[in-house]
């Protein structure tokens, strides 16, 4: 299973530690496939994200998706 969490860095209201510690506990399990791990912190954006960060995490989510529940095409023929 991928798994990929986003979390704003001076978030007062859903603490970004947890999320973070969740990572590093899960990491031994994800050796064999470490790319389908992936923490990513916004260290500047509070509970409310800056919009450039909102926007980046947005863009990375939908990339994430893509890459790990894209439904494979039937071929042609």
């Amino acid at each position: 299973m991928a798994l990929f969490s986003q979390t704003a860095g001076q978030d007062d209201v859903v603490h970004p530690g947890l999320a973070r510690s969740f990572h590093e506990r899960l990491a031994p399990l994800y050796a064999q496939a470490p790319e389908r791990l992936r923490y990513r912190e916004f260290p500047l954006s509070g509970h409310m994200m800056r919009p450039e960060d909102w926007k980046e995490a947005i863009r990375d989510a939908a990339d994430w998706l893509v890459r790990f529940l894209a439904m494979p095409r039937a071929p042609h023929g």
